[in-house]
């Protein structure tokens, strides 16, 4: 199946996630997969109802894609309007024709980039940071480093919002799909965090929470397939706690190895030996235990946290 991408701007979070619901309501009844983007979109909405929208839709032209306009107003200069409130079919209906209007690419050639002011070059700069990554659901829960609230997709209606300093996790994909889907491509957006944070409190009123750490030990647990993570590697390993898991209970080898890192630092290949496992599954379970950030290296052991390092010398004045 064919895709196209959109983008939205300038719009209410309401707006947004509705919009974005009603995509997933629609996906099989529309003739291409729409796939949100930050770079080159096919089509934009924007909220023409305000100053920030209509300059959005001004604009867009000169980027060589159609604008669809979301307005409340009777009487419209859009071409391609959409009315509040929304409505699935109207959105269907109108998505389509564009689909045959406007073959990829077709709809304007745009404008030749215009010297920019030191303003506009910073929001340029600020956008290319919400452009989305490639990878997959697997990819993403074994990365390391300090991540805030995060929006996944895998496809419109069919997304995961992290939010990395809770630890936890929105979606109404169920859990056995989720885990289906581990492996399939996955894109994703760090929104600015007063928007993450609006989508996040609005999700929240309808959407279960879960642990990410759950999720991770499961994901990583059976895709791992013996194949050390770079950070797990051969080197001695010990574990700050053992993993918090409420859907999924470990197996006795797999507790009787997580136990043995909470006594001693051991590699991969003295943990299996100790404790009569298969050096895969080994490399397994301490991959799951890295994605779950419980796995320690001697040199974060010996190496204090800056936060830490000032908290021993106000003690000590």
């Amino acid at each position: 199946m064919q895709s196209r991408s959109f983008q939205i701007l300038a719009m209410q979070n309401l707006d947004r996630l509705l919009l974005k619901s009603m995509l997933g309501m629609a996906e099989r009844h529309l003739t291409v997969r729409w796939v949100e983007s930050m770079s080159t979109p096919s089509v934009v909405f924007a909220d023409a109802d305000t100053a920030e929208g209509f300059d959005a839709l001004n604009n867009v032209k000169n980027r060589g894609a159609v604008p669809i306009a979301l307005t409340s107003r009777q009487g419209s200069q859009w071409k391609h309007v959409l009315k509040r409130p929304l409505q699935a079919r109207e959105l269907l209906t109108l998505l389509n024709q564009i689909t045959l209007l406007y073959p990829e690419n077709s709809y304007q050639t745009p404008a030749p980039p215009a010297l920019v002011s030191i303003e506009r070059a910073t929001v340029h700069a600020q956008e290319s940071e919400l452009l989305r990554k490639a990878g997959n659901l697997f990819d993403y829960l074994v990365r390391q480093g300090p991540r805030g609230i995060v929006e996944t997709r895998f496809a419109p209606g069919k997304s995961v919002i992290f939010n990395h300093v809770d630890g936890t996790y929105l979606t109404s994909i169920p859990q056995a799909q989720l885990l289906s889907y581990a492996l399939h491509s996955l894109q994703e957006t760090a929104h600015g965090v007063a928007q993450a944070t609006a989508e996040w409190n609005i999700a929240k009123r309808v959407l279960p929470e879960r642990q990410i750490e759950d999720l991770a030990w499961q994901v990583v647990i059976n895709h791992s397939h013996g194949k050390a993570l770079p950070r797990v590697g051969n080197v001695p390993h010990g574990l700050s706690r053992l993993p918090r898991l409420s859907t999924q209970q470990m197996t006795p080898t797999q507790l009787s190895m997580a136990k043995m890192l909470m006594r001693a630092r051991l590699d991969v290949r003295a943990l299996a030996r100790n404790c009569g496992a298969a050096f895969e599954e080994a490399v397994n379970v301490c991959n799951a235990l890295s994605a779950c950030g419980l796995l320690t290296t001697p040199d974060e052991v010996r190496t204090p946290s800056p936060l830490l390092s000032q908290a021993a010398m106000l003690l000590t004045r």
